[in-house]
C-alpha cells in the first residue's frame, strides 16, 4: 500500500481557500457535511428549502392544470356569453357585441354591423367613459324566471355614484346567449342621467332618462336607418322609432307630473274641535304627525 504524501509543515502549497478540488489535489478527500457541524446544518436547510420550493411549484402546476381541465369539461351556459359581451362592451369591441346581438339574428332592426359600430362609437362609448369599472365581472349561475341570464360589474362615476353595469342574454334556440343591443342605449341613457345629477328620488326617473336620451339621439338613429325598438319576444314586432318616441314622451310627462306633486308642500290639516289656528311658525300635534 502506497502511503499518501503528507502536506508540508508550513502549508505553503495549500491554497488559502480550501475547495473540494484543491483539497483533493492536496491528497485529502473533500469534507462531507454532517448534522453536527454548522456547515452541515446549513447544507441540509438549503436542501429542504429547495424541496419545498419544488413541491410548491408542482402543486401550483397541478392546480392550474385542474382548473383548465374543469373549465374545459364543465357545461357551457349562456351566462358565459353574457361575460364575453360585457367584456366587449368595456373594451370597445363593437363587432363582438353585434355578432352576439338579437338584432343581427332577427334582421329587421334596419341596422348593419357597420351602422351599429357607428352608433356605439358616437352614442354608447362616450357615455360609458364617464364611469370607471371596479372589481371583477360577476356571473350569477341562477336562471331568471324569464329564462335569461346575465353578467355584471361595478362602475363608479366621477362624483362617487356607484352602479352595476350588466348585460342580459337569452337563449336563441341554439344554446347561444344573445342580447338586445338597443338595450345598451337605454342603459347609457340612464347612466348619463344619473351622472348629470338628475333627480333620482322617484322610481320613474328611468323613464325620463329614456325620453331625454332618445330625443337627443334621434337624429343619429334616423340617420343610420334604425327601424325602432327591438322587442324582447321573438314573435313580437319592432316598435317604430316614432311610436317609441311618443311612448317615451308620455311616460316622461307622467313622471314630470309626479315629480311636481312630490315637490309641492303638503296642505296643513284644518284645526280639529274648533281650535283656533296656531300662529305662524307653530304647528299643532296633528300637523306634526302629517
Amino acid at each position: 500500500m502506497v502511503a499518501r504524501p503528507l502536506l508540508p509543515a508550513n502549508n505553503s502549497s495549500v491554497p488559502r481557500r480550501l475547495t473540494k478540488w484543491s483539497v483533493a489535489r492536496a491528497g485529502r478527500a473533500p469534507p462531507r457535511p454532517s448534522f453536527g457541524s454548522d456547515g452541515g446544518r446549513a447544507f441540509w436547510r438549503r436542501q429542504v428549502s429547495r424541496i419545498k420550493v419544488a413541491a410548491g411549484v408542482l402543486v401550483v402546476c397541478v392546480g392550474l392544470a385542474g382548473l383548465w381541465f374543469w373549465s374545459r369539461s364543465r357545461p357551457r351556459t349562456i351566462a358565459d356569453d353574457a361575460v364575453v359581451l360585457l367584456e366587449a362592451l368595456l373594451e370597445g369591441d363593437a363587432k363582438t357585441l353585434w355578432d352576439g346581438s338579437v338584432e343581427k339574428k332577427r334582421g329587421d332592426s334596419g341596422l348593419t354591423g357597420e351602422e351599429f359600430e357607428f352608433l356605439y362609437r358616437e352614442l354608447i362609448r362616450p357615455r360609458l367613459e364617464r364611469w370607471k369599472p371596479y372589481g371583477s365581472i360577476v356571473k350569477p349561475e341562477y336562471v331568471n324566471p324569464d329564462g335569461s341570464q346575465g353578467a355584471m360589474i361595478g362602475i363608479r362615476s366621477a362624483n362617487g355614484l356607484e352602479r352595476a353595469l350588466s348585460i342580459s342574454v337569452r337563449d336563441d334556440g341554439t344554446g347561444r346567449g344573445r342580447t338586445r343591443v338597443v338595450s345598451l342605449l337605454n342603459r347609457v341613457w340612464v347612466l348619463e342621467y344619473e351622472a348629470s345629477g338628475g333627480n333620482l328620488r322617484p322610481n320613474g326617473y328611468r323613464l325620463a332618462a329614456e325620453y331625454f336620451g332618445l330625443k337627443k339621439d334621434m337624429p343619429y338613429l334616423v340617420g343610420v336607418g334604425m327601424a325602432g325598438k327591438t322587442p324582447v319576444g321573438e314573435r313580437e314586432k319592432v316598435m317604430p322609432l316614432k311610436e317609441w318616441y311618443e311612448t317615451a314622451k308620455k311616460e316622461a310627462e307622467f313622471f314630470a307630473s309626479r315629480l311636481l306633486q312630490t315637490s309641492q308642500p303638503r296642505p296643513a290639516r284644518p284645526p280639529a274641535g274648533g281650535e283656533s289656528p296656531k300662529p305662524s311658525g307653530e304647528r299643532s300635534e296633528a300637523e306634526r304627525g302629517w
